[in-house]
């Protein structure tokens, strides 16, 4: 590389596979360039190999002081400009890992927040299928159907309530909280599996059951949004009772920045006699 002249010829005949690249150390750059050129059938190659024959004349031609100036900045083609993209998906990652490590110090702070997103999740999961709910509960008319998505919403929307009261800021969980939202939770459930058992039956009656067609899908929907709701509660009831436990699992995940250490010499404070 501290040759002009090799540097010169190299860029003339090799351009095309990012020789040069590969003499001033951009690595990343020569690869791209081969790949490039194989993605491009050649005309990139070719693109490279007229630049390099430009180039390569003037680094022939250039003085010597300014080329070992210069020699590890002279662009010899393209994507020579993807050195400057590789240093950008570099910021980027950092950025990604910053996010993450900032949301894990959330969650150290904030442990609560696990089973109330896991509570949000589910409460969206059904109110987001009413439709097919209340389809499916004017299709059937059976005995408890719309008790059943009534008591299901009122639990749900009320156990939010509870949920907020139950993690009061830097104390201990209220358990007598947790237990109410607890038995609330098992109340969906039972509805759930009630709704579910409705649906079964009429879809299965021996005398006039109800077709599953195109245009009675929905009673399908609500069946399968009882199974996945029924999962999604469940979740929430383990997540609640392993707070404590996922609040000591986060504080093990290092959190920390790295700061680059600095040395600062000794000062001689004494008087001089």
């Amino acid at each position: 590389m501290n040759n002009r002249i090799t540097f010169g010829i190299m860029t003339i005949i090799f351009n095309p596979i990012g020789v040069p690249c590969f003499m001033q150390r951009k690595h990343f750059s020569g690869v791209m360039r081969i790949v490039m050129a194989i993605l491009s059938l050649g005309v990139i190659g070719v693109v490279n190999w007229i630049i390099g024959v430009v180039r390569g004349i003037q680094i022939i031609c250039m003085p010597e002081e300014e080329f070992q100036e210069k020699k590890y900045y002279i662009r010899t083609g393209f994507p020579d400009r993807y050195y400057a993209m590789h240093r950008f998906f570099n910021r980027v990652y950092a950025w990604l890992k910053e996010c993450v490590r900032r949301f894990f110090v959330t969650l150290k702070k904030k442990p609560d927040l696990i089973p109330i997103a896991a509570l949000v999740v589910s409460f969206l999961v059904y109110s987001l299928n009413l439709t097919s709910v209340s389809n499916t509960t004017a299709k059937i008319y059976g005995a408890h159907m719309g008790l059943c998505s009534f008591v299901t919403m009122l639990m749900m929307m009320l156990s939010f309530v509870c949920i907020l009261g139950a993690y009061p800021k830097r104390k201990k969980p209220k358990w007598h909280m947790i237990a109410l939202m607890t038995v609330m939770y098992l109340i969906v459930i039972g509805a759930d599996i009630l709704y579910y058992v409705r649906i079964e039956t009429a879809l299965t009656r021996p005398v006039d059951p109800i077709p599953l067609t195109e245009a009675t899908m929905y009673i399908w929907e609500a069946q399968n949004l009882m199974v996945t709701h029924i999962i999604t509660v469940a979740i929430v009831i383990v997540l609640l009772y392993l707070e404590p436990l996922l609040a000591k699992l986060l504080r093990k995940i290092n959190t920390s920045v790295e700061v680059e250490a600095t040395t600062v010499e000794d000062i001689d404070l004494s008087e001089d006699e």
